[in-house]
């Protein structure tokens, strides 16, 4: 919230990074794919940013996923 009047009104090109750490599932629970978790964390923060008015051609998404956790 503090960053998006910062955000606002400037042309640069912000890029959202999806990291994840690849933790093994507890016993009985489905395994997480950090891939598909640093995608959705990108994707939440790109819907949030549009909310508050940022245009969705300024926001590119990237993910390093457990490459970078």
């Amino acid at each position: 919230d503090d960053l998006v009047p910062i955000l606002l009104g400037k042309p640069y090109k912000i890029e959202v990074r999806g990291h994840a750490v690849d933790i093994p599932a507890a016993a009985g629970e489905k395994p997480i794919d950090p891939w598909q978790l640093s995608y959705d964390r990108c994707l939440a923060t790109m819907k949030y940013l549009e909310s508050k008015g940022i245009p969705a051609d300024r926001i590119r998404m990237s993910q390093a996923g457990t490459s970078e956790p």
